[in-house]
């Protein structure tokens, strides 16, 4: 994945966290575990993307709201990477999530803290910030849960705002703030199996024939592209006339992030206008190659070379 060059893409990280990977051949519920490897790095699904856009060659900011010690640290992890960020000062300290990964059968377990409240001047201050930071933007990606203290249609703002701009908007969401979100008619929402469910309100795992009726549905509210991670099933990808399931070969090891490789592939695929196919081929082995990365927000260029001519592309 190697970038044409151009504006810069502008990653939206409205609840970034500090990342702490934890590593073990073992872990046991209700016992003390000992770890054998620990991680600590600025993370949340926005700044994973970003990182991987980067990697890529592109121009990318990363903006949102950072608060406290935790957000200094979140900071200064964006400056050892030489990522350029513009980050609301919050008044309440940023948050932590945790990932405890077991070698021995490729488990993940997490713990994710909320975050902090964010106050309606910070979001007010945040806002016209934005504003001023997309004009001229190659592409807006709005990635993430959300903050208490934002509004639930917070991304359909951020996306509207972006269309005004002339920047595609990138959405990966939970269910409301995804299901407000496609009435700015985003050029791509991508939820994963999980959050799909949520939206449309079906029990995971989810048939392949309902996920693809439950993208439609995502379609019909104004969404101009979906693709669903359905995990070790590869990627689903719907746009009108088109449904189109891209399967990796199997992988084990640590899945968080796997998602947002994804992502950033996606987006990478809509600006070199790539046909859906071949874009849907390398998100499934970005996908796929994050999952051999002990940390999210990490892919090998090797992997992805390797994974990509094994991936399956099928029509639905």
């Amino acid at each position: 994945m190697t970038a044409g060059g151009g504006a810069r893409i502008v990653c939206v990280a409205l609840n970034p966290a500090l990342d702490i990977t934890y590593v073990s051949e073992h872990f046991a519920a209700g016992e003390a575990n000992r770890v054998s490897r620990v991680y600590a790095q600025a993370g949340g699904k926005a700044v994973n993307v970003a990182r991987l856009l980067r990697q890529a060659g592109h121009d990318v900011v990363v903006t949102g709201f950072a608060g406290g010690l935790v957000g200094d640290e979140i900071a200064g992890h964006l400056d050892r990477w030489a990522l350029p960020h513009c980050l609301v000062r919050s008044a309440a300290g940023s948050r932590r999530t945790v990932s405890a990964f077991s070698t021995e059968d490729a488990a993940a377990t997490g713990y994710n803290e909320s975050g902090p409240p964010i106050a309606a001047a910070e979001w007010e201050r945040f806002s016209d910030g934005f504003t001023q930071l997309i004009h001229g933007a190659a592409a807006v990606v709005l990635s993430g849960s959300l903050p208490a203290g934002l509004p639930v249609d917070a991304y359909r703002t951020l996306a509207a705002a972006a269309a005004d701009a002339g920047a595609p908007a990138f959405v990966d969401a939970h269910a409301a703030p995804l299901l407000a979100a496609i009435g700015a008619k985003p050029a791509l929402v991508k939820p994963n199996e999980h959050e799909l469910a949520e939206a449309a309100g079906l029990a995971v795992p989810v048939p392949l024939p309902a996920a693809a009726h439950a993208a439609r549905q995502l379609l019909a509210g104004g969404a101009q592209g979906v693709v669903v991670s359905l995990g070790a099933r590869g990627l689903l990808g719907v746009r009108p006339g088109m449904s189109l399931l891209a399967a990796p070969p199997a992988q084990r090891g640590n899945p968080v992030g796997a998602g947002d490789a994804a992502l950033a592939a996606l987006v990478h695929g809509h600006l070199a206008g790539e046909p859906w196919p071949d874009r849907l081929r390398r998100a499934a082995a970005m996908s796929a190659a994050a999952v051999r990365q002990p940390v999210a927000g990490a892919v090998d260029a090797d992997d992805v070379t390797e994974l990509e001519p094994l991936v399956t592309v099928s029509g639905l």
